[in-house]
């Protein structure tokens, strides 16, 4: 799945996607546009919650399936059904405030990490890895290794956004797949993540991490609004 790279068309109503040897697939962002015939809410279930989509036709099924080489990937959309409430997770619902919704996201909508973050890991291991190897939506520079750790509200740039820290991302089997080619390493980069980025024992959040790293702060949205590239990022600390 990494190999797939989504795209938004230039007039603003496909999202495309391009794959290895496939043509590239265009699904209408109005789903209105679908066949009559292929309109459906479909239910799904991410980790804990369920969460219905509108299912996204045929045609992309069929991509999907061709690419994977498995029958029954179908593509949804939540388009204007209900989200999902996080202080509704039974797991950690605790740590979200009212308002905080998502999509299929397992936590919060957004990830940012640090590169220092990152070149400190580098650091340690003899094949370095990139940040396409965690998938953050915001990359942050002019910090110290970690420093994002101790941020708990966040305002980005002049136009008044607003992020809160939920958690720290805690960081599972997929952070070993290599971007470029798809595959999955052995071990790296999560063997050198578990020797130094481990929630302590006795953290009343254990529970949520057991014994995966932490790498990168997951944020929810309290004022939302347009970024740019090179923003400022004014942050509280704990």
């Amino acid at each position: 799945m990494a190999l797939i790279q989504p795209s938004l068309s230039e007039d603003e109503k496909y999202l495309q996607l391009d794959a290895p040897n496939m043509p590239t697939l265009k699904v209408p962002i109005n789903v209105s546009e679908i066949p009559k015939n292929e309109q459906e809410v479909i239910q799904s279930r991410v980790w804990r919650m369920d969460i219905k989509g509108k299912y996204c036709g045929e045609v992309a099924e069929v991509w999907l399936s061709t690419f994977f080489d498995k029958p029954n990937f179908k593509l949804i959309f939540l388009d204007n059904l209900p989200p999902k409430v996080l202080t509704e997770d039974p797991l950690l619902g605790y740590l979200g405030k009212t308002g905080d919704i998502l999509a299929y996201q397992d936590s919060t909508p957004y990830l940012m990490i640090g590169e220092a973050s990152l070149n400190d890991l580098n650091g340690k291991l003899d094949n370095p890895v990139t940040m396409q190897h965690f998938r953050p939506n915001f990359v942050i520079s002019g910090t110290t290794a970690f420093q994002e750790d101790n941020w708990t509200h966040l305002k980005i740039g002049a136009r008044g956004v607003s992020l809160r820290k939920v958690k720290y991302c805690q960081r599972c089997t997929i952070t070993k797949v290599d971007p470029e080619t798809g595959i999955m390493h052995d071990n790296e980069p999560l063997k050198t993540l578990k020797s130094y980025r481990l929630c302590g024992k006795d953290s009343p959040h254990k529970r949520v991490y057991l014994d995966n790293p932490l790498f990168g702060i997951n944020l929810a949205p309290d004022v939302v609004g347009t970024v740019r590239v090179g923003d400022t990022i004014y942050a509280s600390t704990e």
